[in-house]
């Protein structure tokens, strides 16, 4: 890997690439701005750990990829990227974890074209709030809150994406839909939206500080969801 610094504040995003990598000449800004994006909306949150700079790797090949992944089957292959965390044994009792980085599949990365852009942003946005919030596990059945917030924060940057996204739930409003489990973030895309407007609805009538008990699965929030949706499907 080759690095090159990034953005307005050299020290904020370090992109690492193969020297034979084919990055579109935007896209170490792009990461910049997906950085900046993510800190401006966690910074000074119950869910930041303080992390101030984003690191971004992108692998020579796809199976250069996977292997960083830890795994040998294809079913990454339709992955822009992950955030990722590296663990290493220490002793018999503790482990040594990585600071988080993202990960990026050189099968998307090569194939990005100079309209491409703002579809870049939001991925790269969408694994900075993730990486700014430490890949902190959520409590079980609580992925949406993770993965929605990392969404909602990813759609502010790309007004089109945003629009399209509600446009899709509200064409849903008419069903009975339910917070979505873990296992939907693996085979449903409206997952993420889903998650994405919860948690805008619930910033909108609170803070932080709920969506973290959500999150950890301590305590009982304050808002709640359900009327705060079926309220936004009927306005």
């Amino acid at each position: 890997m080759s690095p090159s610094f990034a953005g307005p504040d050299s020290g904020s995003a370090l992109v690492l690439t193969s020297s034979d990598a084919q990055l579109p000449a935007w896209f170490e800004t792009v990461a910049a701005e997906a950085w900046n994006a993510a800190l401006e909306y966690t910074n000074g949150t119950p869910l930041s750990v303080g992390q101030q700079r984003m690191v971004v790797e992108v692998p020579a090949t796809y199976e250069a990829f996977k292997t960083a992944m830890g795994v040998s089957d294809d079913g990454l292959r339709s992955q822009a990227a992950l955030t990722w965390v590296t663990t290493t044994p220490v002793t018999d009792n503790w482990v040594e974890v990585s600071a988080p980085r993202v990960v990026v599949n050189p099968l998307w990365s090569d194939a990005l074209q100079p309209q491409d852009r703002e579809a870049a942003l939001l991925v790269l946005t969408h694994e900075a709030v993730h990486v700014a919030t430490g890949v902190r596990p959520s409590a079980e059945g609580r992925l949406w809150v993770a993965e929605g917030v990392a969404e909602y924060v990813a759609l502010t940057v790309d007004a089109p994406a945003l629009a399209a996204s509600e446009q899709l739930v509200a064409s849903l409003c008419s069903a009975e839909l339910r917070l979505p489990s873990d296992e939907d973030f693996r085979t449903s895309e409206l997952a993420y939206d889903l998650s994405a407007l919860l948690v805008k609805l619930a910033l909108e009538t609170d803070d932080y500080t709920t969506l973290k008990l959500w999150w950890d699965g301590a305590g009982t929030p304050q808002v709640t969801l359900a009327p705060l949706f079926t309220a936004w499907c009927e306005s």
